[in-house]
């Protein structure tokens, strides 16, 4: 009983915990993977013995067997099924025909072969490119075909991968590679309208017989690793926006260069920010959203990726390696260490009654408060304050226009809401320098920062500094 507490104890302090299904791993990052494969299934499916699967299990098992045991040769193997008698390979003895004809006695490989000297089928594998003559001649009947059949290589579109162990809500974020599907947590999913295929399935499938991938015209490709940029972005501190994505290398326009993953849910399942629609375009009243792709608790590094209104990559839905996906397509040409962007849309901020810290929408909205406030200096003479709840966009232009700026705490006892209550002060007039000094005699020399679409609201602020100008002299 000892024993079975010592290895719970090593589980709890050295394990991995899985955010999925709450299963503790002894392992690194790597038994980590491999396990939430198989919640997930993998990327893209493969044809094992002639079937097809989007199971990592099954696959994993397949890879197992296809190695032989280390002190096997695998030339030996080969001329051993180049060689006769067949029944040799298994008991041992000599060979009287094939490379292996020289009189010498060789030991048998039970492991490796049948009693009848047929290769087991764990490692049929080995045959692949041997030139093997038919024992019972060459000669082909008088009505044989004259053309020899080409080998058929069409497989039928594997069932989609269902996860069936989950948590109730996980607090622990998972990484995973391609999008989790859970049939029976969600068991009143309706169908989508326009869903021509059986219901309930994963809103991703792509059936047999319609293309599997724009990126290519074949079956079961591997585009989704071929055709997608390896290089994975960095994630930093982006400030006021919380976490960004940064690229580490260089990306031209149109290149896809990630796939946004996580868990697949019903159209209005959650409203926190962190869904974005699947639209296909297969249905029977066109292009529609028939999921939400949730990446919460479960994703990859393109949920870190910030909205900008000036965006340089986009979201798209499209069939990738049998499966309907959202691809991030680079829109504008892409330098290694610049921020990577996407439009979230109107209707994100519109739903989720949030404001739009970008800094295009800072460059917009910060000349109306900074023009307002700056009167209101002019008018107290002293101090320069608001004496309301103060925007973020508000401090970014402070930060940018002016110096230096004070925040003073508020009467609020909750240290976390003093930014947001506090009231925003600076120095007197007297020692009040502003970035913008020459402003007055050169208003180009901000305009040449922000652009020259907010010509008015710099004629305002040059008035509101010269009037300032003129009140600290006398």
């Amino acid at each position: 009983m000892e024993k079975f507490l010592l290895i719970e104890e090593a589980y709890e302090k050295y394990g991995k915990l899985c955010g999925i299904c709450g299963a503790r791993l002894m392992g690194g990052e790597a038994a980590l993977a491999a396990h939430v494969k198989t919640h997930t299934g993998m990327p893209k499916y493969e044809v094992i013995e002639g079937q097809s699967t989007w199971g990592a299990k099954r696959a994993a098992r397949s890879k197992a067997k296809r190695g032989l045991p280390p002190s096997v040769d695998v030339a030996l193997v080969k001329n051993m099924i180049l060689s006769t008698p067949a029944k040799s390979r298994y008991k041992g003895g000599a060979y009287n025909k094939g490379p292996l004809a020289d009189r010498k006695i060789y030991q048998g490989m039970p492991n490796v072969f049948y009693a009848d000297g047929r290769i087991r089928d764990a490692y049929i594998w080995v045959k692949e490119g041997l030139d093997i003559k038919n024992p019972f001649g060459t000669k082909n009947p008088p009505n044989a075909r004259r053309r020899l059949r080409r080998r058929c290589t069409v497989h039928a579109v594997p069932q989609p991968h269902g996860n069936t162990r989950w948590l109730p809500s996980s607090q622990i974020f998972t990484e995973i590679t391609t999008n989790l599907w859970t049939p029976k947590k969600f068991p009143n999913w309706p169908k989508p309208p326009g869903w021509k295929l059986e219901w309930p399935l994963d809103p991703t499938h792509v059936p047999q017989g319609m293309r599997q991938c724009e990126l290519c015209a074949d079956v079961g490709c591997d585009c989704i690793h071929t055709k997608v940029s390896p290089a994975k972005p960095k994630i930093i501190d982006a400030g006021a926006l919380g976490e960004g994505v940064q690229a580490t290398v260089g990306y031209s326009v149109g290149e896809l260069i990630g796939e946004l993953v996580g868990e697949l849910v019903p159209l209005g399942q959650y409203d926190d920010g962190w869904s974005a629609g699947l639209i296909r375009d297969d249905l029977s009243n066109g292009s529609q959203e028939v999921c939400s792709v949730y990446c919460s608790y479960v994703g990859n590094w393109c949920r870190k990726v910030n909205h900008s209104c000036e965006p340089n990559v986009s979201f798209l839905s499209m069939t990738v390696s049998g499966k309907w996906r959202i691809m991030l397509q680079v829109d504008k040409a892409i330098e290694a260490g610049d921020s990577i962007s996407v439009s979230y849309g109107k209707d994100y901020f519109r739903s989720s009654a949030l404001t739009c810290l970008c800094v295009v929408s800072a460059r917009q909205g910060m000349f109306s408060e900074i023009t307002l406030s700056i009167k209101i200096c002019v008018q107290t003479a002293r101090t320069f304050t608001i004496n309301h709840e103060i925007s973020p966009l508000f401090k970014v232009a402070v930060r940018h226009l002016v110096k230096p700026p004070f925040l003073l705490p508020s009467a609020s006892e909750r240290p976390d809401q003093r930014l947001d209550c506090s009231v925003l002060a600076l120095e007197p007039v007297s020692s009040f320098v502003p970035v913008t000094d020459g402003l007055a005699e050169n208003p180009a020399l901000l305009m040449s920062r922000f652009g020259a679409d907010f010509k008015p609201e710099f004629d305002c602020l040059s008035a509101s500094l010269r009037a300032r100008r003129r009140l600290t002299k006398n």
